[in-house]
């Protein structure tokens, strides 16, 4: 029988995301985040808040998903829809972000994920345009947030 070890990844995450080619001007921009992870077997839940970068949303973003092995998989949510019309960041509060799907690999000497991330939808109205069949794909990697515990007294 084949085992898998499980990995424990609770707790707080600093990463960044890297638009990739389709975002055309933004491309190779990034966006840094920190995310609070739970685990429940092997479901994974959490938060994920932007902290600066290409395409900060104000909102935090729920996240869902799972770990096997070393393989993490994720959705990732915004309470509202940010995009990007004609360079410049915008924010639609009336509307829920689109599902961001994430997938990496853990490497646990360095405690740290990366892989790639995409969304897709088949039609949205930017301005004054339909737009139909976008999305958009990039690269991402988190490493663990380290706790220093410093003695009283010191």
């Amino acid at each position: 029988m084949f085992w898998r070890r499980r990995y424990d990844i609770s707790g707080k995450w600093y990463g960044v995301i890297v638009y990739g080619k389709r975002y055309g001007s933004n491309a190779g921009k990034e966006l840094l985040f920190e995310a609070d992870l739970t685990m429940d077997g092997h479901l994974v839940k959490g938060t994920a808040t932007d902290i600066s970068g290409c395409g900060v949303n104000p909102t935090p973003a729920t996240i869902s998903g799972g770990i096997i092995g070393r393989e993490l998989t994720f959705l990732k949510q915004y309470a509202v829809l940010g995009y990007n019309e004609s360079g410049n960041s915008k924010i639609d509060e009336t509307r829920e972000g689109h599902y961001i799907s994430y997938a990496g690999l853990y490497n646990p000497k360095t405690e740290s994920f990366s892989g790639i991330w995409r969304f897709k939808y088949a039609g949205a109205v930017v301005g004054n345009h339909m737009i139909t069949r976008a999305g958009g794909s990039g690269t991402w990697g988190m490493s663990r947030i380290l706790q220093t515990i410093v003695p009283p007294g010191l």
